[in-house]
């Protein structure tokens, strides 16, 4: 004969009386740890917020050459990037920036009605 526990041997209800307790315990630490992995995330969050707002509210004179960093948000990520380049090389991305709009807003858009009149 096989027994698998002493409350089946003794046929005490114990486990059933149990299981209240249990699932109230189980709930409280699911919710313990969500809500320390949400302030966690919470506090991250604050800290590069706080971070950018430095770096962008105090804009810092650089010599020739001398490289500035920035943070910059990814684009499916919580993560934010630390981007440093010089000062040219920030104009040369911004003036590329607005080029890439100029090309896409001069292009005709696909579904517009393109025939031209009297068609």
């Amino acid at each position: 004969m096989r027994v698998e526990s002493a409350v089946a041997v003794a046929g005490v209800g114990a486990s059933s009386e149990m299981r209240p307790r249990r699932r109230a315990f189980d709930w409280m630490l699911l919710l313990l740890i969500a809500a320390s992995t949400f302030a966690a995330q919470l506090a991250s969050a604050q800290e590069s917020a706080g971070d950018a707002s430095e770096e962008s509210a105090n804009p810092v004179e650089t010599q020739r050459g001398e490289k500035i960093c920035q943070y910059e948000d990814i684009t499916g990520s919580r993560m934010r990037k630390r981007v440093c380049f010089t000062q040219e090389r920030w104009d040369a991305r911004e003036m590329a920036a607005k080029n890439l709009v100029r090309d896409l807003d001069a292009k005709p858009v696909a579904g517009e009605n393109n025939a031209g009149p009297g068609r």
